[in-house]
C-alpha cells in the first residue's frame, strides 16, 4: 500500500486541541490543553500547501553538510503508538542491496540510552527531517532533552502532524520517510582504529545502526 500524508481541518471558533485524533494525545506527557493561535494555524496550513512529494532521484543535496553541519531529526512513532524525536549529526545516505541497482537508503545511529530508540525498534517506518537554519536552536534543544521527562517537542514550538504510521513536522524543509530494513549494534570487535572507539565510546555505549529504504521524499 502506498504511504500517504493526511491532513484534516475542522472549522470551529478556535483550535482548542480537543479533537480525539489531535497529535497531542499521542504523548503521555500532555497535561494541559492549550489553544493554537491564529498565526500558528495559518503557519500549519501554509506549510501543508507548500509541501510536495518528489522522487528520491530528484534530490540534489550534499549529505555531508546537511547531516554534519545542519543536523537532522530522527523520528519514529505515530498517534496510535506514541512517538519521539532526537537530533543527530551522524548518518549516511546512498544505495545498497536491490537487484541491478542499489535501493535508496539512509543510515542513522542511535545510542542505547536514547528514548527515541524504543520507537525505532518497535516501528516499521521512521522519518528524517531537515530544517531551515533558523531552527538550529530548536534542534539543539531536542538533542539535549529527553522525551521521557517532558513534552520537549511542544517546548520547542515545532508543529508535529500525523501521517500514515509516521509523524511529520510542519516546519521541515525536507522529509525522508524510511522503511526499516536492517538494525544492528556497532561492535567493539569491529573497530580497526581503536582511537575512534576510545574517543567516542569511553563507556562502551555503542550506537545501534538503522538502515532504512527511502520510500517517500517531501519538500
Amino acid at each position: 500500500m502506498k504511504q500517504y500524508f493526511a491532513f484534516q481541518w475542522h472549522i470551529t471558533d478556535e483550535c482548542d486541541q480537543r479533537c480525539k485524533h489531535c497529535y497531542i494525545f499521542s504523548d503521555n506527557n500532555c497535561k494541559v490543553l492549550d489553544s493554537m493561535s491564529w498565526e500558528q494555524i495559518q503557519s500549519v496550513f501554509e506549510n501543508f500547501l507548500e509541501m510536495k512529494e518528489i522522487s528520491v532521484k530528484e534530490l540534489t543535496i550534499n549529505p555531508m553538510t546537511m547531516i554534519s553541519d545542519e543536523w537532522l531529526l530522527i523520528t519514529a512513532g505515530s498517534k496510535e503508538s506514541g512517538y519521539n524525536t532526537m537530533t543527530a549529526c551522524w548518518g549516511h545516505m546512498g544505495a545498497i542491496w536491490g537487484h541491478g541497482k542499489g535501493l535508496p537508503t539512509a543510515v542513522v545511529y542511535v545510542r542505547p540510552q536514547r528514548y527515541t530508540k524504543e520507537f525505532l525498534d518497535h516501528e516499521k517506518l521512521f522519518t528524517l527531517f531537515f530544517f531551515p537554519k533558523e531552527y538550529k536552536k530548536q534542534l539543539g534543544y531536542l538533542g539535549t532533552h529527553s522525551g521521557r521527562n517532558e513534552n520537549k517537542i511542544k517546548n520547542t514550538g515545532l508543529t508535529p502532524l500525523l501521517g500514515y504510521r509516521y509523524t511529520y513536522f510542519s516546519e521541515a524543509k525536507m522529509t525522508l520517510v524510511c522503511r526499516k530494513l536492517y538494525h544492528a549494534p556497532l561492535m567493539e570487535s569491529g573497530f580497526t582504529d581503536r582511537t575512534v572507539m576510545e574517543d567516542n565510546y569511553p563507556e562502551r555505549d555503542f550506537h545501534d545502526m538503522y538502515i532504512g529504504e527511502i520510500i517517500q521524499v517531501f519538500v
